[in-house]
């Protein structure tokens, strides 16, 4: 069945990029039914350049800045397809994105959340290499990968060692697992990393072994801009999903729980906080999924606990 597709671009402060951005998911083999751009507050210019390109079709909301989840959750939500692709606005797909991963959703209906190899590009546009997954390039070292997740070839499990799929702009999903398990939350640097191990509980990840996406690394990535704030969302999000996890892989075949167990110790990444991580996942307890939860309110930014564990970052 011939699915509607939409494009959602959060857009912020790229107005050297957003054009060529836009353009790509314009330009596709297979032209998406709409593209819906949300820009979040920009103040460089970039809205007079997405005002130009409306003439070409593209929805344009302009709100206050929020954060990149919540001009993502508007996007999606103001979006009519059932096929939903994400593209933040200093990336660029490939031409055959949506037509490829579209004739992969249309022949596989238990497919319903997935990304691709992605080609990694600097500010100018030069290719730095190709990322293939969970086998090379990972967001952080791992010294005995043989013992790890990464000796596997589990999409879910991988997942759980790092976000293999390295971005928000790398997600193909479909509206009835985002109905389900959306939207994202707010978090400022690993809210692709949560959404997907959310996805992965319900649907394992399925990977396009293709380079279908530039993923571009700059100055102004989000990822550079503080280092312990980022560190705090990673050890947060690892304690909100690993115990589901973890009760998802050792129910059933004894053979795989074991595995699943043996390679755990090598694959979660800390920052060597393991202390810091336990506190988090002791507060995690209080409930993952309750907004109201002291582990939730560690996202409000004048929480007194998130603090205190910030203090424990800088020591």
């Amino acid at each position: 069945m011939r699915r509607r597709i939409s494009v959602v671009i959060p857009s912020f402060n790229h107005a050297r990029y957003v054009q060529d951005a836009v353009r790509s998911a314009l330009e596709q083999s297979r032209t998406p039914d709409e593209v819906v751009v949300v820009d979040d507050g920009s103040t460089d210019g970039s809205v007079e350049i997405l005002r130009s390109l409306e003439k070409r079709g593209v929805k344009l909301v302009v709100q206050g800045n929020q954060g990149a989840h919540a001009a993502l959750n508007r996007g999606i939500e103001l979006s009519g397809g059932d096929l939903l692709f994400v593209l933040n606005s200093d990336d660029r797909y490939d031409p055959r994105r949506i037509e490829r991963f579209a004739a992969r959703f249309e022949a596989d209906s238990s497919i319903q959340f997935s990304g691709s190899w992605i080609r990694v590009i600097d500010g100018t546009g030069r290719s730095l290499g190709v990322k293939k997954g969970w086998a090379n390039m990972p967001p952080w070292p791992c010294p005995r990968p043989d013992r790890s997740f990464l000796a596997t070839s589990d999409a879910r499990w991988n997942l759980l060692q790092g976000n293999y799929l390295a971005t928000s702009s790398n997600f193909a999903f479909s509206r009835e697992l985002w109905r389900s398990h959306g939207p994202f939350l707010p978090l400022r640097f690993a809210h692709d990393w949560d959404f997907a191990l959310t996805a992965a509980l319900h649907s394992s990840p399925h990977v396009v072994e293709e380079p279908l996406l530039d993923y571009r690394i700059h100055d102004d990535n989000t990822i550079r801009k503080d280092p312990r704030e980022m560190e705090l969302e990673v050890l947060w999000v690892l304690a909100r999903h690993l115990p589901a996890f973890a009760a998802e892989e050792t129910r059933g075949d004894p053979g795989r729980a074991r595995e699943f167990l043996e390679r755990l110790a090598e694959s979660v990444h800390t920052f060597d906080r393991d202390r810091l991580f336990l506190e988090v996942l002791a507060l995690a307890s209080t409930g993952r999924a309750d907004p109201l939860s002291p582990f939730f309110r560690l996202l409000e930014p004048g929480n007194p606990l998130r603090r205190w564990l910030l203090d424990g970052l800088s020591s």
